[in-house]
């Protein structure tokens, strides 16, 4: 069994997970926004995994109106966890997935209401 705990000194070593399901130019931009934390706030991002596969992310709506998510491929995360937790001996772990495009006009109609401040948030709302 292995978790994450709190540490009440030294902060926290923190790995960041990054889908495979992610472009390569936007995985780049990623790693950079971990690096200026790393140089400006002194946030230790000490390693970096990418998921060996597509996440998988789906993202729906309920009957109630309300938004949720599926995963494909949940277990990749977890091996990606894995590998931060016991070879970079990581305390806290960052997620960073690849979320799907707008593929419907109702789906972009959603997105639109919500960034105008009209809607619910369609990744993780209600």
């Amino acid at each position: 069994e292995w978790g994450l705990l709190p540490l009440k000194t030294g902060g926290h070593r923190i790995g960041l997970l990054l889908d495979k399901g992610m472009e390569e130019d936007l995985i780049t931009r990623h790693l950079q926004a971990a690096d200026g934390a790393r140089a400006t706030l002194g946030i230790n991002v000490c390693d970096y995994v990418v998921t060996s596969r597509p996440v998988g992310v789906k993202v729906d709506v309920s009957e109630s109106g309300a938004s949720y998510g599926t995963l494909d491929d949940p277990s990749t995360l977890l091996e990606g966890a894995r590998r931060l937790v016991e070879e970079a001996n990581c305390t806290a772990i960052a997620v960073v997935c690849r979320f799907p495009e707008d593929e419907t006009e109702e789906e972009a109609a959603l997105t639109k209401a919500y960034v105008e401040g009209e809607g619910m948030d369609p990744v993780g709302g209600a």
